[in-house]
């Protein structure tokens, strides 16, 4: 009869190795993902329209997390607090805005050299348009986060080898 027998060297360790991957990839990528959301809000917060205060641009706030389950799986969010970002981000259908003394749009086009009413009304005939300084600070910031991940990746694979 023949038979073969099969020897298998670094096995153990590599067993071992894999058994800690959780650890090597929540070293790894948590860092890169912090990375990237502060890249992404970096560039939001250059895209962000400036206004009279210019509140929204410097608003951004970002946070990491981890889904349960595997330390490899973060996620990132970026976000504004101020309540008409979102407005900025995205525009409006027309609506009439909030008017009267010291309203924003009374503060808007008055620094602007505009009458209220008009800006009102012109906002009621078209609505607000979408700026996208999120989605573009996403967009130019899409090279730079795959290097981060790339690079974290590099090393997790590099902390498995035997």
């Amino acid at each position: 009869m023949i038979g073969y027998e099969m020897q298998a060297k670094g096995l153990s360790e590599q067993v071992a190795k894999l058994d800690r991957f959780d650890a090597f990839a929540s070293k790894e990528m948590r860092p890169a993902m912090l990375q990237s959301v502060r890249t992404i809000g970096a560039h939001a917060q250059e895209n962000a329209p400036v206004g009279l205060t210019g509140e929204v641009a410097g608003s951004f706030r970002h946070k990491v997390g981890q889904y349960a389950g595997s330390a490899g799986d973060v996620y990132g969010v970026v976000s504004n607090p101020v309540f008409y970002a979102r407005f900025l981000e995205f525009g409006t259908d027309p609506h009439w805005p909030p008017s009267g003394p010291g309203s924003k749009i009374e503060q808007w086009a008055s620094e602007n050299g505009m009458d209220a009413f008009l800006a009102a009304r012109k906002i009621a005939r078209t609505g607000v348009k979408a700026r996208r300084f999120l989605f573009r600070g996403f967009r130019e910031s899409r090279e730079e986060i795959d290097g981060f991940f790339a690079r974290a990746l590099e090393r997790i694979a590099n902390a498995l080898k035997v």
